[in-house]
């Protein structure tokens, strides 16, 4: 294999060179100049050579996050390493299969960490291991630059391997349409999730810092990371982590950056025009792209007079093509809905140790020579409208995404299928309030007792926990259609119903305390009128306001006029729940 200079680290290089004491990364208030970070990544890259590690040899990264984290990446790519990203949050017993799937050569990683996860004894180096000075290595690379583990529909998690050459096509494409007019560009995901890149390596290499926000723990903590004065060239961002802020954050986020770059999941019109409220003439790109097409492979700008509700993955980015077909893989009309396939230079390499797997999904569509022939089934299906944009649709199979990240319930139902007392198990997606959410269904052996929450702390201890079902059902048989399928719309009313016991039985008392807090009578009974109480119209509104949020119904105004009291409130709003 012939080596090749590293073009993505080549050009940090330059960037450095223009302005050395610019911030390049920015944590937790502190800033890391361009030359301590190139520094600190060249004595990481001399280190691994120092032990041995080659140009094309497989180096694990399993650290919080943090500035170390990312100078990991450019200290592998530095010395022609092949960088494994790893979410230290997952499960140990994860981590070790993806280390004993593809067997790295080292390991950067905290020693405590490092214990725990690395039963193969992989050579470890921990920070306090780099070197602190060395010369910058010759940059050179084998063909691969990472390898990328995502869920696998046969049951195990699968790493996708990424070539340098489809790397630098999309990130030719990032320098040359994303904005870098900012103070900087804010990384919310984490690095073992492709979203990340567009986040980090353009930044770098404009020469623009990059803020490390803390990872996400819940909606207000966010809100406060994201938030925080700071003004972004843009923001990537799944449509799930924007419903984490409110209304009002989602306004702000519109005014405190020049593009915000939804990617991951289907956007919707109604999440656009909440980011563009305060600021109509924000720019806005859906971006989309599987793992094995190399981050993002089409795009769409969001017109600012857009009017339609499927909003449009756009087109390929240059130097990749896209194509429309039927179950029999001859060419889709117009409007005719069909799988979406990839070609061009965005297409990872394959599966790694899975030749199988990537026969299946990467394939030879044609012996023509003058047209590329190698192409990826995506299992997506599009449409192409009037305007010849592509479209979404949804899936040819199973496979969901979850605040982004892709998810095959196969691989929830294996794991769930190694407990001693699960007989069968499917898991299925369900759709609630705008947001995805998967229901395991488990029937139990007859000997056995066990619960949901025991079951939901066994997929933890293996799967990472946005892969956590949010309800485990526990059946003695699967409820069946006449057909003999699994009857999804049973199981779904089931979940409903639970829901809505649960929340009757602390409505009312919330709606009490509510009224109490506001009225500032804390005697009120479940009868008692809410105006004879002495509330007045600004107080209705922030009854209505509060149970639209907490409910997440649509109510107008005026409603607590009709409905006055505690139990015909609460009764109203039931009727609501079970219409939605």
């Amino acid at each position: 294999m012939n080596k090749e200079r590293c073009a993505i680290i080549s050009t940090i290089r330059q960037a450095e060179k223009e302005n050395p004491s610019a911030p390049a990364l920015i944590y937790q208030n502190n800033a890391m100049s361009f030359s301590e970070m190139l520094r600190r990544a060249d004595g990481l890259a001399a280190t691994l050579r120092n032990h041995g590690i080659k140009p094309g040899n497989r180096v694990a990264i399993h650290l919080k996050r943090s500035p170390e984290m990312i100078i990991a990446i450019l200290g592998v790519l530095s010395m022609g390493g092949v960088y494994i990203p790893m979410d230290p949050s997952s499960p140990s017993t994860r981590i070790r299969y993806i280390l004993e799937d593809c067997l790295p050569n080292a390991l950067l990683s905290e020693h405590d960490d490092a214990n725990e996860i690395n039963l193969l004894s992989i050579p470890c180096f921990s920070p306090k291991d780099w070197l602190c000075n060395a010369p910058a290595l010759p940059l050179s690379h084998e063909e691969t630059a990472y390898i990328i583990y995502t869920s696998g529909s046969t049951g195990v998690a699968k790493g996708v391997v990424v070539e340098h050459s489809a790397l630098e096509n999309y990130l030719a494409w990032c320098l040359d349409v994303l904005p870098f007019k900012g103070e900087g560009v804010p990384l919310l995901a984490s690095i073992s999730f492709d979203h990340a890149i567009t986040c980090y390596f353009p930044p770098l290499m404009k020469g623009h810092p990059l803020f490390l926000l803390p990872p996400l723990e819940g909606g207000r903590l966010f809100a406060t990371n994201l938030l925080n004065g700071h003004y972004y060239s843009y923001v990537k961002i799944t449509p799930s982590h924007l419903r984490m802020l409110s209304i009002d954050e989602r306004a702000q986020l519109g005014k405190c950056t020049d593009l915000v770059m939804f990617g991951g999941e289907r956007l919707t019109n109604d999440l656009i025009k909440q980011v563009r409220s305060d600021n109509p003439e924000l720019a806005v790109m859906n971006h989309y792209g599987p793992t094995e097409a190399t981050v993002g492979c089409c795009a769409f700008n969001v017109p600012t007079n857009f009017k339609g509700t499927n909003v449009p993955i756009g087109h390929p980015i240059p130097g990749v093509l896209a194509r429309v077909v039927r179950r029999d893989g001859s060419a889709a009309e117009s409007l005719e809905v069909g799988e979406l396939l990839i070609g061009g230079l965005a297409l990872a390499k394959e599966y790694h140790h899975q030749p199988e797997q990537t026969e299946q999904a990467f394939f030879q569509l044609s012996n023509d020579a003058q047209h590329p022939n190698r192409w990826y089934r995506t299992g997506d299906l599009v449409q192409i409208n009037p305007h010849q944009e592509i479209e979404y649709i949804g899936r040819v199979d199973d496979q969901v995404k979850i605040l982004g990240y892709r998810i095959e319930p196969a691989e929830i139902e294996r794991t769930l299928q190694h407990h001693p007392c699960v007989r069968e198990v499917a898991v299925i997606p369900h759709e609630r309030n705008g947001q995805l959410e998967l229901i395991a269904i488990v029937t139990i052996l007859n000997e056995c007792s066990t619960s949901e929450s025991e079951l939901r702390l066994y997929i933890r201890e293996y799967l990472p926990a946005i892969m956590v079902p949010s309800r485990v059902l526990l059946f003695q048989y699967f409820p069946v259609t006449v057909s003999g399928k699994i009857d999804r719309e049973a199981i779904i009313k089931k979940v409903m119903q639970d829901v809505l016991n649960k929340m009757e039985a602390s409505l009312d008392q919330e709606l009490i305390a509510r009224f109490s807090e506001v009225l500032e009578n804390y005697n009120i009974g479940l009868d008692d009128d809410f105006f004879e109480l002495g509330g007045d119209s600004l107080a209705t509104v922030e009854i209505v306001l509060w149970a639209q949020e907490k409910l997440e119904i649509p109510l107008e105004p005026a409603v607590l006029f009709k409905y006055p009291t505690v139990r015909l409130f609460s009764e109203h709003l039931r009727k609501l729940l079970c219409q939605k």
